[in-house]
């Protein structure tokens, strides 16, 4: 829950209820069309937020379901903020981007954020 209201500080509220509620599939947060999701990565990668990954859901006759398809970034792999957060923000939109040029532009998508440790300063992770 902590990682997505991350996601909700920094979005506007236009951006915000472009989003579908995921309350009904048991988590506290949006997934957007990937048209929203990739402006979504652009402002996270603006206010330096790195990615850790995200979900794909449909949306039938109003009810919001996971396709278990979903991508994620290992933040291990990665000794410098600036690069994980710069490759997780192209991870993220190239997964989006693919999916949509194999599956069609009907999905959405959520996207979980890295939130730094209380009292570091986000240079080293």
């Amino acid at each position: 829950m902590e990682k997505q209201n991350a996601i909700q500080k920094v979005l506007s509220d236009e951006l915000l209820i472009k989003g579908v509620s995921l309350d009904d599939v048991g988590f506290h947060g949006y997934a957007w069309k990937w048209q929203d999701a990739l402006e979504v990565l652009k402002v996270l990668h603006a206010k330096r937020i790195p990615i850790l990954g995200g979900d794909v859901y449909s949306v039938v006759e109003g009810r919001v379901t996971s396709t278990m398809d979903n991508w994620y970034i290992n933040k291990e792999n990665f000794a410098l903020v600036d690069s994980f957060l710069n490759d997780s923000y192209k991870h993220s939109a190239d997964y989006i981007t693919a999916y949509v040029k194999r599956n069609g532009g009907s999905y959405y998508y959520s996207i979980v954020v890295y939130t730094f440790p209380v009292g570091t300063n986000g240079v080293s992770l």
